[in-house]
């Protein structure tokens, strides 16, 4: 197996090509070559020296991120960006990162892992890559977060003592707070707060739960790296577990 078969395979099962435009990101493989044979992939949310250095240690063939190292336009390669680039290099390691096609993706995304654990029902599209969708039966702002994020404790406010209709972005989603009182829900699930939504929140009676940007978004790269084990049984895989607190 190389690593064009890798790819050729995850743009198949994740919209890459659908968000070239839209996300800054530079999805796909970032570092490395097509042809190279892949045996071994660590998972880390981030690429940075020490995701790499733990990729190094388990020897891997290639590193899969959710956030790479290029955002936007063209920068020098440079300073810490060289560093790192060369670290790769020097391992020969390849790294290949997927932003918002992993949080979009409504098989094993970042924000349909969230709903799967609260079993949602009636689920529908919310701010073109969240989803918005029903609890069974109500239940509590604590009840929620406690399901989705325990034993790691969440920012909560808790605006609605029974909710019902729930919608969720995990990550930096906190701007979205209003369009998730548009959808009608009564809770919104999230990764890092926002201060200018607080009071939104407060006075709309929308609970709002911010699991933290880290433990919020590996839960689908966690499930995608299931994909992969399914998919390709030979494959290694290793977990590289690097909180934030962010």
């Amino acid at each position: 197996m190389t690593i064009n078969d890798f790819d050729r395979w995850a743009q198949s099962i994740m919209p890459i090509a659908q968000f070239k435009k839209t996300d800054a990101s530079l999805n796909g493989l970032q570092v490395g070559k097509m042809d190279q044979k892949l045996e071994r992939i660590s998972f880390a949310l981030d690429a940075c020296a020490a995701s790499i250095a733990q990729a190094a240690a388990q020897k891997a063939d290639m590193l899969f991120v959710h956030h790479g190292l290029f955002w936007g336009p063209a920068v020098p390669i440079e300073g810490i960006l060289y560093a790192q680039i060369q670290q790769l290099i020097q391992h020969n390691i390849a790294l290949y990162a997927v932003h918002l096609p992993l949080d979009a993706v409504p098989e094993f995304g970042n924000n349909a892992c969230v709903t799967k654990i609260l079993n949602l029902q009636n689920c529908e599209v919310f701010a073109d890559i969240g989803f918005v969708g029903d609890l069974p039966s109500a239940m509590s702002t604590q009840e929620i977060a406690q399901k989705i994020f325990a034993p790691h404790q969440p920012l909560i406010w808790d605006n609605c003592p029974s909710v019902k209709r729930v919608a969720v972005m995990v990550g930096g989603g906190a701007r979205f707070a209003q369009k998730a009182a548009a959808a009608k829900a009564d809770c919104y699930i999230t990764g890092e707060p926002l201060h200018q939504v607080f009071h939104f929140c407060q006075e709309s009676s929308l609970s709002f739960i911010a699991g933290g940007h880290y433990y919020s978004e590996m839960i689908g790269l966690q499930s995608f790296k299931e994909q992969v084990e399914q998919k390709f049984p030979t494959v290694q895989t290793h977990w590289i577990d690097i909180p934030t607190g962010v």
